[in-house]
């Protein structure tokens, strides 16, 4: 219980960061609208002001925070006015990306040539990325994962579709071949029309065509930015109530969170409100991203770490007898090991991503990380010949446990190349934060302390009997 807990309140900060990000953004792209209005009515403290690298404060992002917030409170009760308002958000950023592009197919500044030419490394372009290397694919696969967290907004939504075993996958494909056109093609545009402000800048949409002699174009993105940004800040404070209802049933946290007013989950919409702002008015926005970012990778493993433990422990009325019986599991008389076993193998991925980084490879820990991966490979093998007990009949994830700890292991290594600073600001909020309420109340209010002796005793049935009632369990879950 107490990692279903931790793997909750990292959902619930990775939405709320996710959020945060964006609202920073708007505020970073405002102050370079008003910069390039030269207006001199808005000092450039009451947008953005730097205290040093790792703290800020953006007024203006708490302030569009509230903003998403009230729509939320307004539109939450009707989900087809909800689903309507986001449509209408949707079709509008299609349209302006096509836009984009047209527009840059037009200009007369187009070259199709820079597409192939390599950069220079200047003070302009650094470096920074280390191109041809293993480990730049990790770090950028890291710092990119936060594109994908739309992804659990899907399916955190999947209980308010119809057929979620039909519309889910047509969501998540489609989306992701509509993102891959738009983006590749908007991509191409502003590689041919030359990045010459890309390193100095926040926008590089409005400063390339800002450029390129198509200022209108630069003032229209502005408007686009509010619009996508709103949307994205939308649907991430939207998840966070629904995620403190479930938690709210379980007895994890107060179950005022799962009351209504006017059907509508006030009170944590306004909590997730209230830490949004607390989170979006001093963070920097290149944190910000690497902690949503780091937090997705959590949650990501939290996820195959279920997937191995739900499949492969035992039912918890399963009979002495019939695992005493079953021929594949005499050499392994406690079965409900499996936590243990994938905690160690956790424990030895995060041991060799450590490792491997540049900066204890150059202290000669490189050659340690290699040795480690023969005993993570035989905690994997202890793993793989484990007999499965549950099995969905619904959908099922192929491949366990092979796939959820290739996953754990990927995602480590991606987690570590990561700044570390990020990693810092994330354990405080999940450990400093989470950690205390867990203790203080979910532990006493916790439904698992309703059970009492609710288990099945079964060690008198007969097969025939226990079978039933497994698959009766089975359908419950």
């Amino acid at each position: 219980e107490f990692l279903g807990w931790i793997a909750g309140v990292v959902l619930f900060f990775e939405f709320i960061c996710a959020a945060a990000t964006c609202a920073n953004a708007f505020a970073l792209n405002l102050f370079l609208l008003l910069k390039m209005c030269n207006s001199t009515v808005y000092p450039e403290y009451l947008i953005l002001t730097s205290v040093d690298a790792y703290v800020q404060l953006v007024p203006p992002a708490s302030l569009f925070v509230l903003l998403c917030t009230a729509l939320l409170i307004q539109f939450f009760s009707s989900s087809k006015l909800s689903k309507h308002l986001l449509l209408i958000f949707f079709i509008i950023d299609i349209l302006f990306l096509l836009f984009i592009i047209v527009c840059g197919l037009s200009n007369h500044n187009l070259d199709l040539r820079l597409l192939y030419q390599d950069f220079p490394v200047t003070a302009s372009f650094p470096n920074t990325m280390e191109p041809d290397s293993v480990g730049s694919i990790f770090k950028g696969a890291g710092v990119l994962l936060f594109s994908f967290s739309g992804f659990n907004k899907i399916a955190n939504l999947a209980t308010e579709t119809f057929d979620p075993k039909w519309s889910l996958p047509i969501g998540i494909f489609g989306s992701l071949v509509i993102v891959f056109v738009l983006y590749v093609g908007v991509s191409l545009v502003i590689v041919a029309l030359g990045p010459t402000l890309a390193s100095t800048t926040y926008s590089l949409i409005t400063t390339t065509f800002q450029a390129n002699g198509m200022e209108w174009v630069s003032y229209a993105t502005f408007g686009w930015c509010f619009l996508a940004i709103l949307a994205v800040v939308y649907t991430n404070l939207a998840a966070v109530p629904r995620l403190l209802l479930q938690m709210s049933k379980d007895g994890l946290i107060s179950e005022k969170f799962s009351r209504r007013y006017r059907n509508v989950l006030f009170n944590g919409i306004v909590l997730s409100g209230i830490v949004c702002c607390s989170i979006a008015v001093w963070i920097p926005y290149q944190i910000l991203s690497h902690m949503t970012c780091i937090l997705e990778l959590i949650g990501y493993n939290f996820l195959a770490i279920s997937l191995i433990i739900l499949r492969l422990s035992p039912p918890d009325h399963m009979p002495d007898h019939v695992i005493e019986s079953d021929s594949s599991k005499k050499w392994y008389k406690q079965p409900r090991r499996i936590p243990h076993i994938t905690a160690l193998y956790l424990f030895l991925c995060i041991c060799v991503s450590l490792l491997w980084h540049p900066q204890y490879v150059e202290l000669g820990y490189g050659l340690m990380s290699i040795v480690l991966l023969v005993p993570t490979f035989g905690v994997y093998v202890l793993l793989q010949v484990q007999t499965e007990y549950d099995s969905p009949n619904t959908f099922r994830c192929p491949l366990v446990p092979a796939l959820p700890c290739l996953l754990i292991l990927c995602n480590t290594w991606m987690l570590f190349s990561i700044h570390y600073y990020a990693l810092g600001f994330v354990f405080v909020l999940v450990v400093v934060s989470g950690v205390p309420v867990y203790f203080m109340y979910s532990v006493k209010h916790s439904r698992l302390n309703d059970r009492g002796d609710e288990s099945f005793a079964l060690s008198s049935v007969d097969e025939e009997d226990f079978q039933t009632q497994t698959r009766t369990h089975s359908a419950e879950i």
